[in-house]
């Protein structure tokens, strides 16, 4: 069985990598289940782009726990038509912009939305674990990082002898 050798940094690899992932998971799901408060962002200007969808300011805030379908997008004073002039994804706070004539590409346009910030209490006692979570998440993608180099060691060793007719262990040829 040459591939036998796989089986530790395959092992490591998968066990780290999935710790790291549902740890971080673990931790927003905590974070966007915790307190919150509803806030409204006025105003913000976006710049029109039709081929991506863009973040809104808040979503990429560290206290931002989820958003409202309550949003008004303005462009040249005119109100915009959800679905019809723009696409508004609750779930991570982005906007696309539609094609219409409604808008043009590269100019601004104004973005009125509400959006979930975890409470002072929650950032509280978030600002003490978020370190160590992080850290945990971090060490685990290392492990399965050195768990894959270990990996590519062993395989490249397999084929190695396998290409170059190496022995085998007990100094026969295979």
């Amino acid at each position: 069985m040459r591939f036998s050798r796989l089986v530790v940094p395959v092992a490591i690899f998968v066990v780290f990598t999935v710790g790291a992932f549902a740890v971080l998971q673990v931790a927003e799901a905590g974070q966007r289940g915790a307190p919150a408060t509803t806030q409204t962002e006025v105003n913000e200007s976006l710049v029109v782009e039709y081929d991506a969808y863009q973040f809104v300011d808040a979503a990429t805030a560290e206290w931002t726990a989820g958003f409202t379908e309550n949003v008004t997008v303005y462009y040249n004073g005119t109100e915009l038509q959800e679905d019809e002039d723009y696409k508004w994804n609750s779930t991570d706070g982005t906007i696309l912009y539609l094609d219409t004539n409604a808008t043009v590409e590269g100019n601004s346009s104004t973005i009125t939305y509400e959006y979930e910030q975890n409470t002072d209490r929650v950032q509280e006692v978030g600002a003490v674990i978020q370190p160590i979570v992080r850290a945990v998440g971090r060490s685990g993608l290392l492990a399965a990082g050195f768990g894959f180099v270990g990996f590519l060691v062993v395989f490249a060793g397999i084929i190695g002898r396998r290409f170059t007719g190496g022995t085998t262990s007990r100094g026969r040829f295979k």
